[in-house]
């Protein structure tokens, strides 16, 4: 399995998109902002969204 989760990662970072990184770094902030306001439900929401944009920037990354 880690290694599965390993070579998602790799495929993300090498999506082509330029501000992966960036988008990535806005979006864990986000969570952590979010679980220090205590706001189980919009964290929850929010990381779930976190995981989809994850699969979307892989999936973009493999048409190319």
């Amino acid at each position: 399995m880690r290694s599965q989760v390993h070579l998602f990662q790799l495929a993300r970072v090498r999506s082509g998109r330029r501000d992966y990184r960036a988008v990535v770094v806005e979006e864990h902030r986000e969570i952590v902002r979010l679980l220090r306001a205590g706001d189980a439900e919009e964290v929850a929401r929010y990381a779930e969204e976190h995981v989809h944009s994850a699969l979307r920037a892989l999936v973009a990354g493999l048409d190319r």
